[in-house]
């Protein structure tokens, strides 16, 4: 019977540490990728014939380098802060969901459009199933709102007999008015 290497605590298996080791290398080595993780590895000798634990592949592997490379933590400097915010009221409106359960109706999702300039819900709407149409229907509110200001405006500037342009809503909605002759 072969003496137990101190340094493990598991007992004596068929394959030496050192012997592993370079079935683990050949392994490695036959790869086509780059890195490849322990499981992948420990599979590999499984099927090979070379039954052992992941643990132990993996305290190997990690001992001698060649676990796959993986990130570790985050970059030095951002691209950006994180948030987004404008200059400009009613250039970019941000939309979310929240689901919450009444008594009489069961689950209703409750979906808010939010103007990211001065943080004011724009619009609001509230429907049982929570798919991409209900989702449109605050900004859908807030269009219309936003068409019927620059119709107001258009006929109060068309009167007075001159063109001018529409300063309220989205950029998609602000359109050059000419007055009707």
């Amino acid at each position: 019977m072969a003496l137990a290497d101190p340094t493990r605590r598991d007992p004596v298996s068929a394959c030496s540490d050192a012997a592993l080791l370079e079935h683990i290398r050949a392994q490695v080595l036959g790869s086509r990728l780059h890195g490849e993780g322990y499981r992948k590895i420990w599979a590999r000798l499984r099927h090979a014939g070379i039954r052992t634990s992941a643990r132990r592949v993996r305290r190997l592997m990690g001992q001698h380098g060649l676990l796959a490379p993986h990130r570790v933590g985050r970059p030095e400097q951002r691209a950006r802060d994180g948030t987004i915010t404008t200059t400009v009221v009613d250039a970019i409106w941000g939309i979310d969901m929240t689901e919450t359960v009444t008594v009489r109706e069961g689950r209703a999702r409750v979906f808010v459009a939010v103007d990211h300039c001065s943080g004011e819900c724009v619009g609001n709407h509230a429907a049982r199933s929570g798919n991409r149409f209900e989702a449109l229907e605050p900004v859908r509110q807030v269009s219309v709102a936003a068409a019927a200001h620059c119709d107001a405006a258009y006929r109060r500037d068309a009167r007075a007999g001159w063109a001018r342009r529409c300063h309220r809503g989205p950029p998609r909605l602000r359109t050059l008015l000419r007055p009707i002759v």
